[in-house]
C-alpha cells in the first residue's frame, strides 16, 4: 500500500521506515535509526531533515505517564449545545484554551435541531477535579456528559503509529 503525498515529498519504503522507527523510540541515535531503515547513516540524516522540513517530523516528545506523574486519569467526556454557529463554536475553543487538562478535542456536526456535540479527552485526579474542570463548560452553556474513565486497550498512539507505519511500508 502507497501513501498519497499530502505535501511536496514522496514516501518511500525507507522513509516510512524511519517515520516508524522514531514513533517507536524517538531517541534514537542516528546510527542506529539508519540500521533500522536499513540506510548508511548519511542518506538516513538527509531523508530525516527532508521529512523534518516537509513537516511529516513535527516536533520529538517524550510519552509521559500522566497518571503516575500526577495522578491524572484520562476521562471521555461529550459536550452538546443546542446551537451550531461560529459565536458558540469560538467560546468552546476559548474554554479548551483555558483548560490545560483537555487532551483532545473533536467535533461532531448534528441536525440544526439537536446542535453540535465535542468530544473531549480530558485528564483529572478524582471526580471532584473533573467537575471543576467542567463548570467553566456548564455556565457557557454546553451540557457535559461523562461517557468513560478510559482504560487503555491499546499501547499508546507512538506505538500504534509505528505499528501502522510497519504495515504501510509492507514490512
Amino acid at each position: 500500500m502507497s501513501l498519497r503525498p499530502t505535501r511536496k515529498t514522496r514516501l518511500d519504503g525507507f522513509d516510512l521506515k524511519i517515520l516508524s522507527a522514531l514513533a517507536d523510540q524517538g531517541r534514537l541515535t542516528k546510527t542506529d535509526l539508519a540500521e533500522r531503515a536499513g540506510l548508511s547513516a548519511t542518506p538516513c540524516v538527509v531523508r530525516m531533515g527532508r521529512l523534518e522540513k516537509d513537516g511529516y517530523i513535527r516536533t520529538y516528545h517524550a510519552d509521559i505517564d500522566l497518571e503516575r506523574l500526577a495522578g491524572l486519569k484520562p476521562f471521555w467526556i461529550r459536550l452538546r449545545h443546542m446551537t451550531r454557529d461560529p459565536v458558540t463554536e469560538g467560546r468552546l475553543r476559548e474554554l479548551i484554551a483555558a483548560c490545560p487538562f483537555v487532551l483532545v478535542a473533536d467535533t461532531l456536526d448534528l441536525s440544526k435541531e439537536t446542535g453540535t456535540e465535542w468530544n473531549l479527552n480530558l485528564v483529572a485526579t478524582d471526580p471532584d477535579h473533573l467537575d471543576a474542570l467542567l463548570s467553566p463548560f456548564r455556565e457557557a452553556g454546553f451540557v457535559p456528559d461523562i461517557r468513560a474513565v478510559s482504560r487503555r486497550l491499546l499501547p499508546p498512539l507512538p506505538l500504534r503509529l509505528g505499528a501502522m507505519l510497519k504495515a504501510l511500508s509492507g514490512d
